[in-house]
């Protein structure tokens, strides 16, 4: 099955959808009236919940969507090196600023400032031009990036570093909105992008169980240089597979904005007109954003693009944290060993997580999304509760054990809502407005998550044990978790009823419409 490669969309070509093009339906006749009391079980299309069907469903996806596995096999190779940058980099500021929690906190500063700061760039140049072709571009660029880490460890300067880490990650900014913006158009049916967002969290959590163990062992033995080496070799990988991606995966025959130039220019072309593709689009960015903040006050779950901040918000201490539960005193090999069975522990759980979520939702109940999101939540400050009490007695026996297995509680509930909240906004938002809003999403998840972390540093080198930061990310998690319970028990977001009627393939009605009803 051919993905579809270019979306026709069906709204005025004079704003974003706020008002239809053609007379809106009334909403009698877009939503089907039918008793809904079973839920998924009366909907033939839902996936089955027994676990060999369910493996089913997603092989045949993958044997029906070539498109879709090239694009998985380079999501997979652009993902494999990241955790050993991620582990690598961790252990070089241990190395050069022993014991500074502020030092680590601003590690992560650099790797998540940029990702708030230049999100909404990406999506807005997702929103432009052929995402396909980004994706290519960005791999590249990274693949060079990377190179910087070498230079600081040869002069054991973390300064290159912090510097090297902020590219690496303003890049991975612009890339974050286009990877994720182009998975609607190559799988275009609910419950097929349902399956296709699954799988991609699962080959994410899989790269980071191996490349946890991997990683550590690398640091250990072979050196921490051969960490940075492997993930500039991965984005290469990543964008030779995509580039075997055939079609446009743009959201229009032209660009939008940039008076006739042709997507071409991207990857070929006189140098002026390419450059001209990335320059004129920032200069609408102001307009665009504006039209985007306009219709999420009116589109009914705009609200929701805080949800993946609300986790963020509480495990952002744990890459300070983590550090301190590795910590082998005097002993940098063991010290990664452990950092990477932590990490290979938090991909189990994000493993684990979306599957078994997978069971209890329904990708045409959206409702069903958001409670999984807010249980997520509450899993999250479970896991945190786990992680204090192991750091209370710490000092009687190892607990290392324990860290583990709570960790992997708490990445349960830090993958589902990942997942789930960038799944309601995929099915809910216009599809050429949709790289500006999961954009948004994904920069205000980062700008809490630096937040977080932030404060995690500060108050570690302030005297505060791993106990009481631990414990403030559970009281945090917990009060998020009454907060969006009671938002969604009023019907808010996701919860609302016109989201949550399952979608008339016989008379055309689809999300889309039912935007319009909604608005109108």
């Amino acid at each position: 099955m051919s993905p579809q490669c270019v979306i026709d969309s069906p709204l005025s070509s004079e704003g974003f959808g706020l008002k239809s093009s053609k007379e809106t339906a009334p909403i009698s006749s877009v939503l089907p009236h039918e008793d809904l009391s079973l839920g998924p079980l009366r909907d033939p299309n839902c996936m089955p919940r027994y676990p060999c069907a369910v493996v089913s469903q997603y092989i045949n996806l993958l044997q029906k969507n070539h498109g879709y596995c090239l694009y998985l096999a380079s999501h997979i190779c652009q993902h494999a090196g990241d955790w050993f940058v991620h582990i690598a980099a961790l252990l070089v500021v241990e190395r050069l600023a022993p014991g500074s929690a502020s030092a680590l906190s601003t590690l992560v500063l650099t790797k998540t400032l940029p990702l708030l700061l230049l999100s909404p760039i990406g999506g807005a140049l997702a929103d432009t031009f052929d995402r396909r072709r980004l994706m290519i571009i960005l791999d590249i660029v990274s693949a060079v990036v990377v190179l910087g880490y070498l230079v600081a460890l040869a002069l054991n300067n973390i300064a290159i570093l912090y510097i090297t880490s902020t590219l690496r990650s303003s890049v991975l900014s612009i890339y974050e909105p286009v990877t994720r913006s182009i998975v609607p158009l190559i799988v275009t049916d609910a419950t097929e992008l349902k399956k296709a967002v699954t799988l991609n969290g699962v080959a994410w959590s899989v790269m980071i169980m191996i490349g946890g163990v991997v990683a550590g062992y690398a640091s250990s033995h072979i050196g921490i240089e051969a960490c940075f080496v492997i993930d500039s070799i991965t984005y290469l990988l990543s964008a030779y597979v995509i580039s075997l991606l055939e079609g446009k995966y743009s959201v229009g025959g032209k660009c939008r904005g940039v008076d006739g130039l042709s997507t071409k220019s991207l990857c070929g072309g006189h140098f002026l007109s390419s450059l001209l593709l990335f320059v004129r689009p920032l200069g609408s960015f102001v307009g665009m954003t504006r039209d985007l903040i306009s219709y999420l006050w009116v589109c009914g779950f705009g609200l929701l693009t805080m949800m993946k901040s609300s986790g963020s918000l509480t495990w952002g201490a744990a890459d300070i944290l983590n550090v301190s539960f590795a910590k082998v005193e005097g002993d940098e090999a063991a010290t990664g060993q452990r950092l990477g069975l932590i990490y290979t522990s938090i991909g189990i759980g994000c493993l684990v997580g979306p599957i078994v979520t997978n069971l209890f939702t329904d990708p045409n109940r959206p409702s069903t999304l958001q409670s999984a999101c807010i249980c997520a939540l509450a899993l999250m400050s479970l896991g945190w509760i786990g992680l204090s009490s192991a750091c209370e007695i710490h000092s009687s026996l190892d607990t290392f054990p324990m860290v583990c297995v709570f960790t992997m509680v708490r990445t349960l509930g830090s993958s589902t809502i990942w997942m789930n909240s960038t799944m309601i906004l995929q099915q809910l938002s216009k599809k050429d407005i949709l790289g500006r809003v999961l954009a948004l999403e994904f920069a205000c998840a980062m700008g809490f998550e630096s937040l977080s972390a932030c404060l995690a540093g500060r108050f570690k080198d302030a005297g505060y044990g791993d106990t009481q930061v631990a414990q403030a990310a559970a009281a945090i998690g917990g009060t998020l978790f009454l907060a969006w319970s009671i938002y969604h028990l009023f019907g808010g977001g996701a919860a609302h009823q016109y989201f949550n009627r399952r979608h008339d393939k016989a008379s055309g009605t689809n999300t889309e419409v039912l935007h319009d009803a909604f608005i109108a």
